[in-house]
C-alpha cells in the first residue's frame, strides 16, 4: 500500500508529541464532500487552481492543529498542521497525491506539494472551494479595485488574533473563517517561513486506515542556529 519513494524523512507525528513542541487548536473543518484541498487560500484556492487530493474520506468536522515552536530568533513558527481524521496513531506517512504524480517523477531531495505565494496555507474540502471561487467571483463584482486579503480577509485575520492571541502577531496568523451565511469554512494560516512548495502527507494507522493528513512547513533542522 505505501510507496517508500514518497514517505517523509521523518516521523511526522513528532511534530505533535515532542515537548518542545506546543500546540494550537483551529477548530474543526467542515468536510461534506470528503475531498480535500491544501492551497494558499489567496494565490490558488480562489481560483480552481488547485485539484483536490485522491484519496478520500468520510463527511464530517475534523479538528485542525498547528505545531508551534518558539525560536529564540524568529519567534513563533508554525513547523506543520494536521488535519485529525480519527483518534488512532498514524504507523506511516505518505504523500498525498492528487492524480498526476509519479514517485518516478520525484528527483533525489524532490517533493511533491502545493504552492505557497502569499505566506498562507489552508484546508478546504474540494465542495467548499467552488463555493468560495464562486463567492469571490461576485464579491469582485461588487469590488472591482479590491484586494482580497487587505479589503476581506484582513479584518477577519485581526479579529482572531484579538480573540485568540496565543502564538499570533498582531495581525493575526491563523483564522477560521466561515462563508458568508453558510456553516462552511475554510481554515487558514501563517505558512511557516513564508512562501514556498509545501508536502502533505497522509497519515495511515495499524490497520492501514488514514488517520490523519499533515502538512509539513518547517523541518526541524530547519531551526537550528
Amino acid at each position: 500500500m505505501y510507496d517508500k519513494r514518497l514517505a517523509p524523512d521523518m516521523n511526522l507525528n513528532l511534530y505533535f508529541t515532542q515537548q518542545q513542541y506546543q500546540l494550537l487548536q483551529l477548530g474543526e473543518l467542515a468536510v461534506p464532500s470528503g475531498k480535500i484541498v491544501a492551497a494558499d487560500p489567496l494565490y490558488s484556492l480562489p481560483y480552481g487552481g488547485t485539484p483536490c487530493f485522491c484519496r478520500t474520506i468520510p463527511s464530517g468536522h475534523y479538528p485542525v492543529i498547528i505545531s508551534v515552536y518558539t525560536h529564540r530568533q524568529y519567534g513563533s513558527r508554525y513547523l506543520a498542521a494536521k488535519l485529525q481524521i480519527t483518534n488512532r496513531e498514524a504507523v506511516a506517512f505518505e504523500l498525498a497525491l492528487k492524480g498526476a504524480e509519479e514517485a518516478s517523477q520525484l528527483e533525489e531531495d524532490e517533493i511533491f506539494g502545493f504552492p505557497v505565494e502569499t505566506g498562507l496555507g489552508c484546508f478546504c474540502d474540494a465542495k467548499i472551494q467552488k463555493e468560495f471561487r464562486q463567492y469571490v467571483e461576485n464579491w469582485r463584482k461588487t469590488h472591482p479595485n479590491a484586494n482580497l486579503y487587505d479589503d476581506l480577509l484582513q479584518k477577519e485575520f485581526e479579529k482572531s488574533y484579538r480573540e485568540k492571541p496565543k502564538f499570533q502577531r498582531s495581525g493575526g496568523d491563523w483564522v477560521n473563517w466561515n462563508l458568508p451565511n453558510t456553516n462552511h469554512n475554510i481554515i487558514m494560516f501563517n505558512s511557516g517561513f513564508g512562501d514556498g512548495i509545501y508536502p502533505c502527507y497522509w497519515g495511515f494507522d495499524k490497520d492501514r486506515e488514514i488517520c490523519s493528513l499533515i502538512i509539513q512547513f518547517i523541518a526541524p533542522e530547519e531551526l537550528e542556529e
